[in-house]
């Protein structure tokens, strides 16, 4: 063997350990998705509605999971979520640290860029393809998804009838409060490994890690939290490609329905297409708590 190829294999083999050890948060990884990429993902639903035997109830929940998919994916909703890169500099993603009472947490932030090119599934993270169930009746507000904790490394989505009943109404921004709910739920089956269910975005510890630093001083503003953030971006994008009417502002939109919690209380505050403004008399926003 020369020295040249020698010295090519060996620098070859530096880089691709660099590339394993590379922090996965790196901005130097995560710019904006790419065209190729939201070609890659376009018919990568992140879900699949299984165990609904009524037929009409199926077909309407599917068109729900595959509507708020389809926003996720859109060039639209991920030029929305990177607009917002002033508003949202650094936007909690998940926690390190233990799960048990009085343990030494801290938080993991991405931005607005980061977490867009996360959404498109750009390497390492990706949707773990699971199934989504629709349980209760139409008052069950039900909605989580992630890890189901079997070995086999499966996600699954289980969504009240509530959420499937605002999908069914006339008015499109009580309709749009579902797709908010689901594409949320969505982002709990995003992995940071191509392995195994790791899974990236969670809402645990939020309420706290967002308000308070570990000295305890207050972080002023609190940080968002990228699911109810991403959620909501998925909402208000979605009224926009439907046209409502008066026209929706992206930042004004996801100041009504919320950052840090869905501001579901306010979804039929709107009804005969009333503009979709911060008013004096909407319901409180949401409390996140731990």
């Amino acid at each position: 063997m020369t020295v040249a190829i020698a010295r090519a294999l060996t620098l070859a083999a530096t880089a691709l350990v660099a590339a394993c050890q590379m922090d996965p948060y790196s901005s130097a990884r995560l710019n904006s998705p790419t065209q190729a990429e939201f070609a890659a993902t376009a018919s990568a639903d992140p879900v699949y509605v299984t165990d609904v035997e009524n037929a009409a109830e199926r077909e309407a929940f599917n068109r729900l999971v595959t509507e708020a998919s389809a926003t996720l994916r859109s060039e639209r909703f991920h030029s929305n979520l990177r607009s917002l890169s002033n508003s949202y500099p650094a936007v909690y993603v998940h926690f390190l640290g233990s799960n048990a009472p009085g343990a030494e947490r801290t938080s993991v932030t991405q931005t607005v860029d980061q977490l867009s090119a996360v959404v498109s599934g750009r390497a390492p993270y990706r949707f773990v393809r699971s199934p989504a169930y629709l349980v209760g009746t139409s008052s069950d507000d039900t909605a989580r998804a992630g890890w189901t904790g079997t070995s086999e490394q499966l996600g699954s989505m289980t969504i009240g009838r509530s959420h499937l009943a605002r999908w069914q109404s006339q008015d499109e921004v009580e309709r749009s409060c579902a797709i908010n709910t689901v594409a949320h739920e969505m982002t709990h089956l995003i992995s940071n490994s191509p392995s195994i269910f790791m899974g990236h975005i969670t809402d645990s510890f939020a309420a706290t890690l967002t308000s308070v630093r570990s000295d305890g001083s207050p972080i002023s503003p609190r940080h968002a939290v990228a699911s109810y953030l991403i959620g909501t971006v998925a909402q208000c994008t979605w009224l926009q490609e439907k046209g409502y009417l008066p026209a929706v502002d992206l930042a004004t939109c996801v100041q009504v329905f919320g950052d840090r919690g869905h501001n579901g209380l306010r979804c039929r505050s709107f009804s005969g297409s009333r503009a979709v403004i911060n008013r004096s008399d909407l319901p409180a926003p949401y409390e996140l708590l731990d």
